[in-house]
């Protein structure tokens, strides 16, 4: 959450300074007329054209999201689809109203939630396991829960990998989680 208020905020300074840059670069067409000032009208033209000024606030954000996607590895862009579809798998499932899923190495984190009782059953759980091992290959241990603040960090790590974030700077947070999931090494 600080992360995307940093961002934000950053979104938002980068967007004023091309305002100001923008308005510092108009031209001032009062003396177009004289012969000296004609000239210099062309060299700043020219120098404007070679700036941001011109950019518009839609501008500047997809410039941005383009920068934003450029950060994330082709790994990563990959795993991120790949936690979309099993998210999306899952959400096909009878009772499932919305679900996320973190992948790293060998393990999927889901978070689910589901019509139905406070506790997802271990029919539940075995059809959600049984999904992503189909889905994925390379899944040999998933991790499921369906408690709301569970899903909540869950799913903020998966925006973040999103975003451009590396998954391996959430390697704790996912053990953390894990503990949480399984407090007694099940």
């Amino acid at each position: 959450m600080l992360n995307k208020i940093k961002s934000l905020g950053i979104i938002f300074l980068i967007i004023l300074m091309v305002s100001f840059i923008s308005i510092g670069c108009q031209n001032d067409d009062t003396d177009t007329n004289d012969d000296a000032n004609e000239g210099m009208d062309n060299e700043d033209n020219k120098d404007q054209d070679m700036t941001d000024g011109d950019m518009t606030d839609e501008d500047m954000d997809s410039e941005m999201k383009d920068e934003e996607d450029s950060n994330m590895t082709n790994e990563d862009e990959d795993m991120d689809m790949n936690n979309e579809s099993l998210a999306n798998s899952i959400v096909e499932m009878d009772g499932i109203n919305d679900a996320t899923v973190v992948t790293m190495d060998e393990i999927a984190l889901v978070g689910v939630d589901f019509n139905g009782e406070d506790k997802i059953s271990d029919d539940m759980k075995k059809d959600i396991e049984s999904k992503i091992k189909e889905k994925s290959d390379k899944i040999s241990k998933v991790y499921i829960s369906n408690e709301p603040d569970m899903y909540d960090r869950i799913n903020t790590i998966s925006n973040d990998v999103r975003n451009g974030n590396p998954i391996d700077d959430f390697s704790d947070d996912i053990s953390e989680m894990i503990e949480n999931i399984t407090p007694n090494g099940k």
